[in-house]
């Protein structure tokens, strides 16, 4: 398990640099800068239960920008940003579909109860319509928000699975801002831009398809 530490060290090394500030500022800033980016490890899938309970129709509430899903062992978890929405009723899955917040508004939900057929985001909050008349299963996939705190031995999926990528855009800041090579910050740029390919394509073999419209990274 790679530490915060260690992936500053291996930098120093490629960099022969040891301005260890400006390097773990860099590696915050390549998190901060990616965390929003769908790969494989940073996906997921949770679920809780959806009422009229909830107060009309609110279904999630937004806490430090991300989204937090309510109830059960996944609380204290956030999400980034929500791509599907689904609820479960009888052992069977219904996939909601996803309205502007212009067109979701004017349905007037708050009148509506029944079996929630749309969802819409407004704000940092998630909405159905109608708004449930019963308590369902909801299950809400998209991106974790993983954070990484400025502590030596810190660790999580950014100092590990997606360490080369981070490696290469802390280099390309490092490079551009710190020592104002714009010459070398083009180089890590372009390394850069091979570490994304490849995990973008390895995302894309995990999650079942062949990733042909990933350019190969060799």
């Amino acid at each position: 398990m790679t530490t915060l530490a260690q992936l500053e060290r291996r930098i120093f090394d490629e960099l022969k640099n040891t301005a260890s500030t400006a390097v773990r500022d860099a590696v915050l800033s390549s998190v901060d800068y990616y965390k929003a980016t769908k790969f494989w490890f940073n996906e997921g899938v949770a679920t809780f239960t959806a009422s009229t309970s909830l107060g009309a129709y609110t279904i999630s509430t937004v806490i430090n920008s991300a989204f937090r899903i309510p109830g059960g062992a996944t609380s204290s978890r956030e999400m980034l940003v929500i791509d599907e929405v689904a609820i479960s009723l009888n052992n069977r899955r219904y996939r909601l579909t996803r309205m502007p917040w212009k067109s979701f508004v004017d349905l007037d939900p708050s009148l509506v109860f029944g079996f929630p057929s749309n969802y819409s985001i407004h704000h940092g909050v998630l909405f159905m319509y109608p708004t449930p008349s019963q308590t369902f299963t909801c299950e809400v996939s998209g991106i974790w928000h993983f954070t990484l705190s400025a502590c030596a031995s810190a660790s999580n999926v950014w100092t590990n699975e997606g360490a080369d990528l981070i490696r290469a855009h802390a280099k390309y800041e490092f490079a551009l801002n710190y020592l104002s090579d714009v010459a070398g910050a083009g180089n890590y740029a372009a390394f850069e831009e091979i570490m994304l390919k490849r995990l973008m394509r390895e995302s894309a073999i995990r999650e079942g398809g062949l990733g042909e419209d990933i350019l190969p990274y060799f």
